[in-house]
């Protein structure tokens, strides 16, 4: 099974550092981690469960709520990056 550390060049979700092991992946904390990480560390988070999406931390707040779509009925909000509705 070939291995490999590398940078995401991707512009969506899962960006960042990362760790390859066949066509499995999982996220490296920074960077640095791209040169520093061992064998021994990599195994390690293979062990564990790949955290996905906002399972690695609590969910933002919304920046601003922007009230009621007056079309659906739906609360609209503001985030960080996009708008969403519920």
């Amino acid at each position: 099974m070939s291995w490999t550390v590398s940078r995401s060049r991707r512009r969506t979700a899962g960006t960042g550092p990362y760790v390859k092991k066949g066509t499995d992946s999982r996220s490296l904390g920074n960077e640095e981690q791209l040169f520093t990480l061992t064998l021994a560390e990599a195994k390690d988070l293979f062990s564990q469960p790949k955290a996905r999406g906002r399972a690695r931390g609590a969910a933002a707040p919304p920046l601003r709520e922007l009230g009621d779509d007056p079309g659906s009925g739906k609360r609209w909000w503001s985030r960080a990056g996009d708008s969403a509705h519920t």
